[in-house]
């Protein structure tokens, strides 16, 4: 019973952020009407290359969180080639970012938990793609 509610709400909560979603695309689009194809395109490529994630590779994550009897947030792990960064989903602007540098270790602690250590700070996240995570900041880190 309580896998099938949990399941409900995180269908409700993707329903919800999918019409979010589609609503901030409906609005961005209006603006580029009477655009040429290769107009739009440039304006589309001059706008992304704002965001401070630009280039990034993004990976569902829940961060677990500290306080106890608090749930995991779902967050965006952000992994870039400068940094690594938390967003909320669909949201421009990191909650936090870290440079290579202070990041002082990381890895699996099973198949579908991540940890990465933060100078003073563990982060556990909950996420499927373990592998490739680790995978990237391995290459990352190695350049």
């Amino acid at each position: 019973k309580q896998r099938a509610e949990r399941d409900q709400r995180l269908r409700g909560r993707l329903r919800e952020e999918g019409a979010s979603t589609m609503a901030a695309i409906v609005e961005k689009w209006k603006l580029l009407q009477g655009m040429g194809r290769p107009e739009a395109m440039a304006a589309y490529v001059a706008l992304v290359r704002e965001w401070p994630g630009f280039g990034s590779t993004l990976f569902d994550v829940d961060l677990r969180a500290s306080p106890v009897g608090a749930g995991p947030q779902r967050l965006w792990l952000g992994i870039g080639a400068k940094a690594v960064s938390l967003y909320k989903p669909g949201e421009p602007e990191p909650l936090d970012s870290f440079c290579y540098g202070r990041i002082s270790s990381f890895g699996a602690s099973d198949s579908s938990t991540f940890r990465l250590s933060v100078e003073d700070r563990d982060l556990l996240f909950e996420t499927s793609q373990v592998d490739e995570i680790a995978q990237l900041l391995n290459t990352y880190l190695a350049s």
